[in-house]
């Protein structure tokens, strides 16, 4: 049986992972990323990683999925730049996944211009974005998980 394969429509995809500390949310995301051609229509060439603390396992898929041509670019805290540069160049030239793991408090101090990610800008900067986080009720999550 084949199964289609996500974004066959050519539409943004958002991705939600929830749970605790240590029930497998980064090793999950690592393991789609790393089968990636098996999983996506349009297989990624540059993954964001958003982190407060960087996950050695992230690090380590980054350099195996270099070898197959595939940039990671790692941005501590929120990607409220990155987002204000893809909007003046008119969205992302190749696909792209935004990856936040854990930062929920930064969501909540400073996370307006990451919230467009969710309300518009996944779809009109041609960017998918996948999100860890331990809590989806948390009041940070509250827009976000309205647009999902």
């Amino acid at each position: 049986m084949e199964y289609p394969l996500w974004g066959d429509k050519g539409e943004a995809l958002r991705l939600l992972f929830v749970g605790g500390s240590g029930t497998g949310k980064t090793s999950t995301a690592a393991k789609i990323l790393a089968n990636q051609e098996f999983i996506f229509k349009r297989p990624y060439k540059e993954v964001v990683v958003c982190h407060e603390v960087l996950d050695p396992l992230l690090k380590l898929l980054a350099e195996k999925m270099a070898e197959r041509g595939v940039v990671f670019r790692f941005v501590h805290g929120l990607p409220n730049e990155l987002i204000a540069e893809y909007e003046a160049n008119g969205g992302a030239t190749v696909p792209t996944l935004i990856l936040l793991d854990d930062l929920l408090l930064r969501l909540e101090k400073d996370g307006r211009e990451t919230e467009k990610l969710f309300l518009w800008g996944s779809t009109k900067l041609k960017l998918d974005v996948m999100i860890l986080v331990q809590n989806l009720y948390h009041k940070a999550m509250r827009n976000i998980s309205i647009q999902w």
